[in-house]
């Protein structure tokens, strides 16, 4: 799933990632949230689809890691982040879920 950006002035306002490179992008299944990580993989973002604040960070680890897949449970607040260090990180979204109800 990708984010289908309107507009070159809506997509200048999504800050997707850190000062590197876009490493993984992913999207809930309402379309409400859009999550990112950096290359560098230590941080995700969780946005609003619709506005484009920043409603939750995560960190991922302090080593650097590529994040193969971000993937959005899709009934339970949480988001999975996988990589090249076999591993599997879990995140409970709750703030990001509130905050984005909150906007509306």
């Amino acid at each position: 799933q990708g984010a289908q950006l309107r507009s070159r002035e809506q997509h200048e306002q999504f800050d997707l990632g850190a000062e590197t490179e876009l490493g993984a992008l992913s999207v809930n299944p309402d379309g409400t949230l859009i999550a990112s990580a950096s290359q560098r993989g230590t941080v995700i973002k969780i946005f609003s689809a619709d506005g484009g604040e920043t409603l939750q960070t995560l960190r991922r680890g302090s080593g650097n890691a590529i994040i193969c897949d971000l993937v959005f449970h899709p009934t339970l607040h949480i988001i999975a982040c996988t990589s090249n260090k076999t591993s599997i990180h879990m995140f409970e979204i709750k703030a990001a879920i509130q905050k984005c109800i909150e906007l509306r």
